[in-house]
């Protein structure tokens, strides 16, 4: 049912934000209409985003989340998180960074998945984080593949609070009135449960959060190199 009704949703959304992105690039859309037309398109794109995430939610729960695995460069997924946010980051004054060992071995896994799930890491990351603060993505060896984290130095997590973070629906308000679907997190574990792996959390008040999971490698490496 999840399924059929963002389906339908995704259509009526689509048709809103390709309707408002075409006044908007036409010469007939009036000036004074520019702001409002900007909104309806925002607007619809968030809607879109909600959906998405629905949809994910949906194949999750069924365990049909598709994943297509090739060799991928944990380095350059980094970077194209990282890039992503880097205006986000910049708007906020957190500092943003990507730091990937060196000679790290190729990862198996669908790099547009992974990416999402770093990004959703990302987001809930400068929810919480103040101006001044830092976000650090990272790769580095583990015994069973390479593993991936974003850490920030962000408000925390109470320890009451940390065996949920990753429930569906499951949003606590804990900083300022933050609030969000509680979807963001739920679609991390998923996507990292669909490679086989598992996502952890180190968290505590004032102190930052810690995110990270693991993934299989491309190839059976000969050594860490240096």
């Amino acid at each position: 049912m999840l399924g059929v009704v963002s389906h339908e949703m995704r259509t009526a959304t689509s048709a809103i934000e390709i309707s408002a992105s075409g006044l908007l690039q036409s010469s007939a859309a009036p000036s004074a209409n520019t702001r409002l037309l900007q909104s309806i398109q925002q607007s619809a794109a968030s809607l879109d985003r909600l959906i998405t995430d629905l949809l994910d939610i949906a194949m999750i729960e069924a365990g049909h989340l598709a994943v297509e695995l090739h060799a991928a460069a944990p380095s350059a997924i980094l970077a194209q998180v990282a890039e992503m946010f880097a205006p986000l980051a910049a708007a906020k004054g957190v500092t943003l960074e990507a730091i990937a060992l060196p000679n790290l071995p190729t990862v198996e896994v669908d790099a547009a998945r992974v990416a999402q799930a770093l990004s959703n890491l990302v987001t809930n990351a400068l929810k919480f984080t103040d101006s001044g603060g830092r976000i650090a993505l990272a790769a580095t060896w583990d015994p069973d593949g390479v593993c991936f984290s974003v850490a920030d130095t962000g408000v925390g997590i109470v320890a009451d609070d940390l065996p949920h973070v990753f429930d569906r629906f499951w949003e606590k308000r804990r900083y300022r009135g933050e609030r969000g679907t509680g979807l963001g997190l739920a679609i991390v574990r998923g996507i990292v449960e669909a490679h086989r792996g598992e996502v952890a959390v180190e968290s505590a008040p004032g102190e930052g959060s810690h995110f990270s999971f693991t993934l299989p490698l491309a190839t059976k490496p000969q050594g860490k190199g240096s």
